[in-house]
């Protein structure tokens, strides 16, 4: 017990209960500052009796303290004085550590502010700060030229359809849109939905949509070093998006079925509205519903027709279970990506006449599954002849395209083969920097076919989450063992 509580039991009390008469006027402003708190209390048309009789009470007793009071902590012991009116003392008597109420105030409208600016789509927790230390305290005052001339243009799509966003999609606006969408293109497009809709979600924040054609057969190779990188976490890093990729890589322009065919053909029939990203792969803007004035968000995903499996994995999601499955599989000494179940094949290799290590493949192997450089002419053609939706059409100069700036480094690229150069004569040695080989595609058509060679059962799309990967089938809470009859299975991310 300290000497304060000591001398508040022996001496405080016995003053309260008038035995000594209060003639200490040491530390009056802090009960000047108490007395009027106690009357602010008791003027309240909601006032709390107890918080009244709690600033009475410790005006008594810091009318009895014999010494000044210099610092919260030789009151903060003391029988009767809570830690409310400790806190005030300390802000009262200025200590270092006191952060006074109107600081407190400001402190927390900013965190309101900035938690609201963020619900804007391509507005971040660095951007909001900004925004809020420039005087923007809501969506209301982002339409503000003051404002409104600092957003990017991720920024200001997200400012135009935010209402729309907010709203969610319903499954009948799911169904609305993609049915839209099958009868925009040639019957040779199969249109799958994924995303939360699959996973039997009542509303979903986008609708999600995988695009095959059997005519887009280009399967791009995983990077050399992604057979020993380790999946990254979907809490700590930027989330990866399947699919994305730079205009500017890959195919050559007005080679795309994508842009060239299916986005011009959806935009004939007035079914989208503006896009934030457009690729050879991906288009993710917004979506008009039918009949309506309404817009939802939209990602259409251009999976090549061998990758329908895996890219049925990526896209249905949730993010937990892919992690799960890409943990998995690179523990078998595998990598899982949207286009497939790879396997890493070292073939390290020096040449004896330079000294030079090259990667040496072996036949059979595969290095792209290349599309037709025809293809996309031929699609379009084909709706131009059928609808005419094409007519005039040219693809937009590669400058005009636009995608965010998050997804560049995520883009996984086809690479040319592994060769690292070492001087001449030097003895040859074979090691890490060295290591050459080549990807060998797995599986890749089928969501079962990938689970299978995972060592695992098929999970139906309606328990692929987070819930499932911690509790699968067979776990039984408390006992740490299988239910009887029940079969286990391990699903990943």
């Amino acid at each position: 017990m300290s000497l304060v509580s000591v001398r508040h039991r022996r001496v405080y009390l016995p003053l309260l209960r008038g035995r000594y008469v209060a003639t200490n006027a040491t530390n009056q402003p802090i009960v000047d500052m108490l007395k009027q708190n106690q009357v602010e209390e008791e003027r309240k048309k909601d006032k709390n009796q107890f918080k009244a009789r709690a600033f009475g009470l410790a005006v008594r007793i810091i009318e009895q303290v014999p010494f000044p009071i210099r610092n919260a902590k030789e009151v903060s012991q003391i029988e009767g004085i809570g830690p409310g009116i400790t806190r005030r003392i300390s802000e009262f008597l200025g200590e270092k550590d006191a952060v006074s109420k109107e600081a407190r105030d400001r402190k927390a409208l900013e965190a309101y502010a900035r938690a609201e600016l963020q619900q804007v789509h391509g507005i971040g927790l660095v951007r909001a700060k900004a925004l809020v230390a420039a005087g923007c305290m809501s969506i209301a005052d982002l339409p503000n030229p003051k404002y409104l001339q600092t957003l990017r243009p991720i920024e200001r799509f997200g400012l135009k359809y935010h209402t729309h966003m907010q709203a969610g999609v319903q499954r009948h606006e799911v169904e609305s849109i993609a049915s839209a969408i099958r009868a925009a293109l040639p019957p040779q497009f199969e249109v799958l939905l994924a995303g939360s809709y699959r996973r039997g979600a009542p509303v979903s924040s986008e609708v999600e949509v995988l695009l095959v054609h059997p005519q887009h057969t280009h399967v791009p190779l995983p990077p050399p070093h992604a057979h020993w990188r380790a999946p990254r976490s979907s809490i700590t890093g930027r989330r990866r998006v399947p699919f994305a990729e730079s205009t500017s890589g890959g195919m050559p322009a007005g080679k795309s079925i994508m842009l060239d065919a299916v986005v011009p053909a959806l935009q004939a029939k007035g079914l989208l509205g503006d896009a934030f990203t457009q690729g050879y792969r991906k288009w993710q803007g917004m979506a008009k519903i039918a009949g309506t004035d309404d817009y939802r968000r939209l990602d259409i995903s251009f999976v090549p027709v061998k990758s329908k499996g895996a890219g049925l994995i990526a896209l249905t999601g949730d993010l937990e279970f892919n992690r799960h499955l890409r943990l998995k599989a690179s523990k078998m000494e595998l990598h899982l990506n949207e286009y497939g179940l790879w396997k890493w094949i070292s073939t390290p290799r020096v040449d004896e006449d330079t000294g030079e290590a090259t990667t040496h493949r072996e036949p059979g192997a595969i290095d792209e599954i290349s599309e037709n450089p025809s293809a996309a002419s031929d699609v379009s053609g084909e709706l131009e002849g059928n609808r005419g939706v094409l007519e005039g059409n040219r693809s937009e100069p590669e400058g005009e395209r636009s995608e965010p700036e998050g997804d560049r480094d995520e883009v996984e690229a086809s690479p040319e083969p592994t060769t690292t150069k070492r001087r001449k004569r030097a003895k040859p040695s074979v090691s890490v920097d060295l290591e050459a080989g080549f990807w060998r595609l797995i599986r890749a058509e089928t969501e079962e076919a990938i689970m299978r060679e995972l060592d695992m059962e098929y999970v139906e799309p309606t328990k692929r989450n987070f819930a499932y990967v911690e509790k699968p089938p067979g776990w039984a809470k408390g006992r740490g063992r299988k239910k009887a009859g029940v079969v286990q299975a391990v699903v990943p991310d």
